[in-house]
């Protein structure tokens, strides 16, 4: 996609929330400085934003005339944790 005032933007799905998909634009934020002696993986997990079209009621509003909702994220490293928390976790059971 064109860059977003200034920043890099994706198009892709939005994780399903309660069955439901949303249309997303991801719009990168400029990444902090690299710090000296830091591991050069942390310098890519950085804030981001997520401007969500879900087309479902939860978390989302019920209108007809949806606009996009901002979500702001940090480190997406989080998200894959999580996730595989409760992959783990389901394993188990």
């Amino acid at each position: 996609m064109e860059d977003f005032n200034g920043s890099p933007a994706f198009a892709c799905w939005y994780p399903q929330m309660g069955g439901y998909v949303g249309k997303a634009v991801v719009v990168m934020q400029t990444p902090p400085p690299i710090k000296v002696g830091s591991p050069e993986d942390e310098s890519s997990d950085y804030c981001f934003d997520a401007y969500v079209w879900h087309d479902g009621e939860f978390p989302f509003s019920e209108t007809d005339d949806r606009n996009p909702v901002r979500i702001h994220h940090c480190m997406p490293s989080q998200f894959i944790d999580f996730g595989e928390f409760v992959l783990s976790k389901q394993e188990e059971l």
